[in-house]
């Protein structure tokens, strides 16, 4: 029976308890102890952490300079407004064609009406019709040589009145004043050092209608073009570019314009609709809403919302790069908390807490690697800012983005965890406590969904590079990415079948790898990921590379210079007196170039055809005559040719410049300045009286047929005879744009008449400052420039060798976790082989051999999966190549795909096994690890 209580004071029983309320959820205070459990985790394991937050904070950072940096760069309105018309009121610029245009006046499009033509020069008559009140000042410029201590220099000559400040552009004067006089130059601070002129030195122009001293300039001051950045430059007076006679460029001109009231949106309307492209300082400062700027409205809207959603996929890629590279150290937190996770699970934790407790780890140490990097990358911006010779706009923080960012390394640190949070939750707590791992059957399903999500990725980019869409090829990639890890443990699984064939070593690294797949697949994960970004970015690169040099047109091979007469010469064209002027000037350019630059060989060379001193009713011009079935197509109505003709057409769309003309006359001997290889059989064939033709096409049965023509006066051709001779292809694929090759006597022999034409010379190394300098002014006398062909420049080898650093140095970090995994997993095997006396050098071995298998099939895996990203990027390029030219090719391959097979794919799928296998040899030690055990 059950007490009664005693009734209370004054007779009357005490309330009754009130109901007992129903248990809380865990909510809040479950959460915090589990960050609490992550935080301590965190602490614990200090190198394993610091190890992912590098990880992480790296990208992050990158990200975040970009951002800040990206968005710091654009010039505020004030500094918008100072570099394009410095103290003016707007800057008026001449197109031609009825413009619609942006509110800075940077980007336009133009239109002609029905009937309309593209004029070419504009006035500022007419702009101040347009704008009656404004006052309108012409500003022209105009290219001479200037003299030098070690010769001449190009200098740009700026024809502005710098002392009036309504107009006067953003420089900043170092030193000296503004040129207010006749005869004065303001010159910039690059051509003060590179001319070596001071405050008070005199600087002589060459090419000038003015004689004695008439063509000199006293330099009274020194600036520095904050926005336009370093050139040789020098601004005068108007009366000082009249006394110097200089030809102003007219159609390069613009005008800066002044106005009470400042220039309206509707003035740039009026502008604009006269053919005249506007930027304002008034519609700057205070711009129009976007409705009113029908720039805007034509301009596509869902190329934008497309660019975002690519934006969107590409940040999910990312992640899961990262996640596979975070997923290691993840799991030898998993590992390593094993039994603490087991003693959770026995005293009532579910797996969700479970999950959610390793879960916990992974969001501490992406919330401080994220905050992290988001500092990190503000300072990194700073001093990029800081490193930057241009202008740049004021710092910009725009904290919802890097809030995007942060919170894209905190995705990416959970996802690392992901699976080893779903691994610890599934422990087996019994074996966990007793300290045994326990085998596991072949995943035979995870292989089967592997293999259909790779064949699908592939589907799916093979899909978006027909519809030319990176919505298809980006998440095709991924699904590839991961159906190949899917099926790693299956491979593991094939490996361990050739284990008895194998020493005992990678026997048992072979097989624990195919049983323990929580301590092998996140390695090789990370290895694969590692590997594959590694050689896709070297392919790319590679191939972006061999694209840039398959479009580089030199005009000479590399070392070469050129000397070539223009049309400008003051000579009477066609007479016997010109001809003997041209011989004599060319003479004294070729001594020139031999005096003052390190030439191995040197040549005159003659135009067979039409060159500049030939006159037109003496003119025959020489063609190559192609058979028919070789000739050059070209689709209907169109001017490109189709990509079936591309390599008849010479491969490319683009006219490929050429600064010689395409028929020359050459001595045999000096064929190579042109060629860059030495030819024996060309020479021999020229000697011989045949002729030279760059392509295989130009010849058919050994011989080439030559079409001449008579031009007239008018530019017509009238047919006059063809002439068949034997020729000989060129071995050298490269020939200066130069077509067909014969000499003297041939060229006489078949009715031509050769005219000089130009100075070729070859140097044995590039030549220098100084010497450009020297050279150009020795020609300058003769009204003529040289032209240095340095070749081309690789812009993308760093890239290489700094992806496959990047997937070493990766591959090395993954492999140091993998073995330090692997030490937890191998301690009652090492114990066992102890036992039965194994040598001391057994454990390092093991532990290589376990290092060895990681790398070997992830760099493996990696290499392979890494063509396929470049593959289907190029391949799409090509077909919007194809898409763009409307059914034609850039060249035969518009984006050639170049696999560098050396150092990056042989050197990653070595490199990267090879330093796994050391990292293992220097992390293991021979002795095992005795641990003190205590009784009962």
């Amino acid at each position: 029976m059950s007490a009664i209580a005693p009734p209370a004071p004054g007779g009357s029983h005490s309330p009754a308890p009130a109901p007992a309320r129903p248990p809380r959820r865990p909510g809040v205070a479950a959460r915090r102890a589990l960050l609490r459990m992550g935080w301590r985790t965190v602490r614990r394991n200090r190198l394993r952490s610091v190890l992912i937050i590098v990880l992480i904070t790296f990208p992050v950072t990158v990200v975040a300079a970009a951002d800040v940096f990206a968005r710091s760069n654009p010039l505020s309105p004030l500094q918008a407004v100072a570099s394009r018309m410095g103290d003016a009121d707007a800057k008026v610029t001449f197109t031609g064609a009825h413009v619609e245009q942006d509110v800075l006046g940077d980007s336009y499009s133009g239109r002609l009406n029905e009937g309309e033509t593209l004029r070419t020069i504009g006035s500022a008559g007419e702009i101040r019709s347009l704008l009656p009140t404004a006052s309108v000042t012409q500003v022209n410029s105009t290219d001479v040589l200037v003299n030098t201590a070690a010769g001449a220099l190009h200098v740009s000559i700026v024809e502005q009145d710098l002392g009036d400040a309504a107009i006067r552009p953003a420089l900043t004067r170092t030193s000296g004043r503004w040129a207010t006089a006749t005869g004065q130059a303001v010159i910039s601070d690059k051509l003060a050092r590179d001319a070596h002129l001071d405050i008070g030195a005199t600087m002589s122009l060459r090419g000038t209608v003015a004689g004695g001293g008439a063509n000199q300039l006293t330099v009274v001051g020194i600036v520095h073009d904050v926005y336009q950045g370093a050139e040789d430059q020098a601004w005068v007076t108007s009366a000082t570019t009249a006394r110097l006679g200089l030809a102003l460029d007219q159609s390069t001109a613009r005008w800066l314009v002044t106005s009470a009231g400042g220039v309206s949106w509707a003035d740039v309307l009026r502008l604009n609709e006269a053919g005249y492209l506007v930027s304002s300082r008034a519609v700057i400062l205070n711009p129009p809403p976007k409705s009113a700027v029908a720039y805007f409205q034509h301009q596509r809207t869902s190329a934008s919302a497309r660019l975002a959603l690519t934006i969107f996929v590409a940040v999910g890629l990312v992640i899961l790069q990262l996640a596979l590279l975070a997923g290691p150290a993840f799991a030898v937190s998993a590992r390593r908390r094993q039994r603490d996770m087991a003693l959770l699970a026995a005293v009532g934790g579910t797996r969700r807490q479970l999950a959610r407790s390793m879960l916990s780890e992974g969001l501490v140490l992406g919330v401080l690697a994220s905050l992290l990097g988001i500092l990190l990358g503000i300072g990194t911006a700073v001093v990029l800012r800081a490193e930057h010779a241009g202008v740049l706009g004021p710092l910009r923080l725009r904290p919802l983005e890097l809030a995007a960012i942060a919170l894209l390394g905190v995705v990416s640190a959970l996802a690392g965890a992901l699976l080893p949070a779903r691994w610890a939750s599934r422990v087996d707590v019994v074996a966990a406590l007793a300290g045994r791992r326990g085998a596991t059957k072949a995943p035979w399903r995870s292989s089967v969904l592997g293999v259909i999500a790779a064949g699908l990725g592939l589907i799916l980019s093979i899909i978006g590079t027909r519809r030319l869409d990176a919505l298809w090829i980006l998440p095709g990639i991924a699904l590839c990415e991961l159906g190949i890890l899917a099926l790693t443990p299956g491979l593991l699984s094939v490996a361990a079948l050739a284990g008895p064939r194998l020493p005992v070593s990678i026997r048992i690294a072979v097989r624990d790898a195919s049983r323990n797949r929580t301590a092998a697949v996140p390695a090789l994960a990370a290895v694969l990921a590692a590997t594959t970004a590694a050689v896709s970015i070297a392919i790319f690169a590679a191939s972006t590379a061999a694209r840039d040099r398959a479009m580089y047109t030199p005009a000479l091979p590399p070392g070469g210079v050129l000397v070539q007469l223009g049309t400008d010469l003051p000579f009477n064209a066609g007479s016997a007196a010109s001809t003997a002027a041209t011989e004599q000037t060319l003479a004294s350019a070729r001594r020139a170039l031999e005096q003052y630059l390190p030439t191995s060989q040197s040549a005159t060379i003659s135009a067979a055809g039409c060159g500049p001193m030939a006159r037109a009713d003496t003119c025959t011009a020489v063609t190559v005559s192609r058979p028919a079935d070789q000739a050059c197509g070209a689709q209907p109505g169109s001017s490109l040719p189709p990509a079936a003709d591309a390599r008849r057409c010479g491969g490319v769309i683009y006219s490929r410049p050429t600064l010689l003309d395409s028929s020359v006359v050459i001595d045999p001997g000096d064929l190579f300045l042109l060629t860059g290889v030495h030819d024996p059989a060309a020479e021999r064939a020229l000697a011989s009286g045949s002729v030279v033709v760059a392509s295989a096409l130009d010849q058919h049965g050994g011989q080439a047929s030559l079409e001449l023509d008579q031009v007239t006066p008018d530019g017509k051709m009238n047919p006059l005879r063809m002439v068949t001779l034997n020729a000989t292809v060129l071995r050298s694929g490269f020939s200066s744009g130069v077509g067909l090759f014969l000499t003297p006597q041939t060229a006489l022999r078949i009715g031509l008449r050769p005219t000089p034409l130009a100075v070729v010379a070859h140097l044995t190394r590039p030549a220098t400052a100084t010497e450009e300098q020297a050279v150009t002014a020795a020609l300058a006398d003769h009204r003529l420039s040289p032209q240095f062909e340095r070749g081309y420049s690789d812009q993308q080898g760093w890239i290489i060798l700094i992806a496959l650093g990047v997937a070493v140095t990766v591959a090395a970090g993954a492999t140091a976790l993998a073995t330090s995994l692997a030490m937890v997993d191998s301690r009652p095997d090492l114990a066992t082989l102890w036992a039965v006396g194994a040598p001391l050098s057994t454990r390092r071995r093991l532990s290589m051999a376990r290092a060895a298998v990681v790398g070997v099939i992830g760099a493996l895996l990696g290499t392979l999966l890494g063509f396929v990203p470049p593959w289907m990027v190029i391949w799409a390029e090509r077909g919007q190549a194809h898409k763009d030219f409307g059914g034609s090719a850039t060249v035969v391959d518009p984006h050639p795909f170049a696999v560098p097979w050396w150092p990056n794919i042989i050197g990653t799928a070595v490199l990267v096994p090879l330093v796994a296998v050391l990292i293992a040899a220097l992390m293991t030690r021979s002795r095992p690890e005795y641990r003190q055990s205590t009784p009962g």
